[in-house]
């Protein structure tokens, strides 16, 4: 039976309309598609800058008396843009005999080893709730700030090229005679500029590095100079070799004087004092009595030509912007145990 031409048109209109409307839904399918991988890229992105942090809980006011547990903290997703240079993502328990010492310890500098249950943890500063917690807000009872604990500003110590805020560092004696002493082990840097450095010392510290701040400007051809620690999480405390100088050591050991120190140590520094300061003094006398002046006039010169360089390599890497703090990159997947899910 034939179609009459009404009915042909009919059908090619329903045709033609069919692919108009199949070709719509083509292009928007497209379109909805192309937004949609767009969109998803854009969250993937946006989620590779958020992470979770440790935030407090409650206003916990630096009194001395408020004490923290592992139960003042939350987790909270935040940007990483706004993130402060050290903030912690999970908290777990730790054997460590101090709340610093297991910082130092700690693998993942993200993760807030907690000491011990019996252990009373307090604020340093004021912590509004939500804050994000930081390592420098928390101290524990066995590393409270004592009443010898001052701010010092050293601009006369030979500074690493490398060296940045947060390093830790041992500042060294370097003689002419060869002999090299630790005066000062294991000191957070607190502060530093281009020839400046910032240290929090207890008393004694301050006391070894004045000494030997004298003695290196005595003796030419000296060197009072830090030394970074490779990996501060995983090396031990350095064993402090240097010896004061005998008034030093005589204003130490005054009564009067050493009851801020720790007994201990001061009893650990009176039994090899004499020793080492008569090694120093020996080799500095034999250094002075046998050395043509010749071999001394160059040595001086090349300890000062080391020390100018390496002053100047400081400089270059400041100038050049290789020592701004290193961005927050991406936060991995937390590890240890979480307090929250």
């Amino acid at each position: 039976m034939s179609m009459g031409p009404m009915k042909k048109r009919m059908m090619l209109s329903f045709f033609i309309g069919f692919l108009i409307m199949l070709l719509v839904a083509v292009i928007g399918a497209v379109i909805f598609f192309n937004m949609y991988s767009a969109l998803k890229e854009e969250l993937a992105n946006a989620k590779q800058h958020f992470t979770y942090v440790l935030v407090a809980t409650e206003d916990y006011e630096a009194d001395g008396n408020t004490e923290l547990n592992i139960n003042s903290f939350i987790l909270k997703e935040v940007n990483t843009n706004t993130l402060p240079n050290e903030y912690y993502t999970s908290i777990q328990q730790t054997t460590a005999n101090s709340f610093e010492e297991a910082q130092i310890n700690s693998l993942d500098p993200h993760c807030l080893l907690w000491p011990s249950a019996e252990r009373k943890v307090y604020p340093k500063i004021d912590i509004p709730a939500g804050t994000i917690v930081t390592m420098d807000m928390l101290w524990d009872e066995t590393e409270k700030i004592t009443k010898d604990t001052r701010e010092q500003e050293f601009n006369m110590i030979l500074l690493p090229s490398m060296l940045k805020e947060g390093d830790y560092v041992d500042v060294r004696l370097l003689l002419p005679t060869g002999n090299d002493f630790t005066v000062a082990p294991f000191l957070r840097v607190k502060k530093v500029t281009e020839g400046t450095v910032w240290f929090d010392l207890k008393e004694l510290d301050t006391q070894y590095i004045s000494s030997a701040i004298i003695e290196s400007y005595l003796t030419k051809g000296s060197m009072l100079y830090a030394v970074k620690y490779s990996e501060p999480t995983l090396q031990e405390k350095a064993q402090r070799t240097y010896a004061v100088l005998p008034e030093v050591y005589s204003l130490l050991s005054n009564p009067n004087f050493n009851t801020i120190f720790d007994p201990t140590e001061l009893n650990e520094i009176a039994a090899s004092q004499e020793e080492k300061r008569a090694l120093i003094s020996a080799k500095l006398q034999e250094f002075l009595e046998q050395d043509p002046e010749k071999s001394k006039e160059e040595l001086v010169e090349k300890i000062e030509e080391r020390i100018e360089k390496q002053q100047e390599e400081r400089s270059s890497q400041i100038a050049s912007g290789l020592l701004v703090s290193d961005s927050l990159g991406t936060a991995g997947d937390m590890s240890g145990e979480e307090i929250v899910e």
